[in-house]
């Protein structure tokens, strides 16, 4: 398995302690903008990995949460939904619903994330999980209507709240599976080829991982090609307790992350295969890509796995990452 060397360039702009897992907060002055003046922060990762042949560029969005109020929704829930419509307006303000299409919410002018993601030169698009606040027809119906307009390929990793019709009169899950799955692709562990190695996506990570998702990563991984995994919930780092501490801080002393150090996602034993492979010395991951926790870490996962935890979307964040062989910098 080849080597791999990794380096972390800052937020557009600001410098940030990503090394030692900082916290990230939303609004720096002088980031990019969108044509509607929002602030668009990028954290932007190099990933060299000797004998890649072509440069490739990767967009990370995670974390949007678009919430809103449903025909269908439970009326004793009104307030509830109002208060998550306004906890992932972020500190810009403005919904969720409204930062990822303009064009097909309320105000119908206003520049969203669909437009900036059309205007970035990428290879792949990952939406990594959360992209709903919960699983409701409006907001399945707002995704399918942004990924409809993009002009590259995408792959989206569901998560908890993706997938659950929290508030719903009717919370038929299985209903709620099936509007994803008229959305795309919605397989247990999906893949994207990047010739020379796999981007492989844990779906549905706050879950454990099925017997069928892991037969898929062993089939990949058998192939000897390096793998980058995506997925929603962030692996404990085996030494480095720093993402441990931070998780603990924000979300009232839970550990958010899958591994077996007091974590809050408990392997079970296929999910505990996958940890395996990930801690192993000869691992065949070289990077994990991943979210849900809406701050920003970087660091070493084992002495081989680096990974990178993106802060959320709804605060007017994505990752750019660009994987080489190194030879041109």
């Amino acid at each position: 398995m080849a080597s791999m060397k990794k380096w972390v360039s800052g937020i557009c702009t600001a410098i940030l302690c990503l090394a030692t897992g900082c916290a990230v907060a939303g609004g720096e002055p002088g980031a990019d903008k969108t044509a509607a003046g929002l602030p668009v922060h990028k954290e932007e990762v190099d990933i060299v990995i000797p004998g890649v042949s072509q440069e490739k560029k990767l967009i990370w969005l995670s974390d949007l949460h678009i919430a809103g109020e449903s025909k269908e929704s439970d009326p004793e829930k009104k307030e509830d939904i109002a208060q998550r419509v306004l906890y992932s307006s972020g500190s810009s303000g403005i919904p969720a619903a409204e930062q990822w299409d303009g064009g097909s919410a309320a105000q119908g002018d206003t520049a969203g994330w669909v437009d900036i993601l059309n205007d970035e030169e990428a290879d792949l698009i990952v939406f990594g999980g959360d992209m709903l606040d919960y699983n409701y027809p409006e907001g399945t119906e707002l995704l399918r209507k942004g990924f409809d307009k993009l002009n590259k390929p995408y792959i989206y990793a569901r998560a908890d709240h993706d997938m659950l019709p929290s508030y719903m009169l009717d919370a038929d899950e299985a209903k709620a599976k099936q509007r994803q799955d008229e959305l795309c692709k919605n397989e247990a562990v999906m893949s994207y080829d990047l010739e020379n190695l796999y981007l492989v996506v844990w779906n549905n990570s706050t879950s454990n991982l099925s017997d069928s998702g892991l037969e898929r990563i062993k089939q990949l991984a058998a192939e000897g090609r390096p793998m980058i995994l995506a997925t929603h919930v962030p692996i404990q780092p085996q030494e480095d307790e720093s993402l441990d501490k931070l998780s603990r801080e924000t979300f009232g002393d839970r550990i958010l992350l899958w591994g077996y150090r007091d974590a809050y996602y408990w392997p079970d034993e296929n999910t505990r295969a996958l940890l395996d492979m990930i801690y192993d010395d000869d691992s065949p991951f070289v990077e994990i890509l991943c979210g849900h926790l809406h701050f920003s870490w970087s660091g070493m996962v084992s002495k081989k796995v680096h990974q990178t935890v993106f802060p959320a979307a709804f605060e007017r964040y994505m990752g750019v990452i660009r994987i080489s062989d190194g030879q041109n910098d």
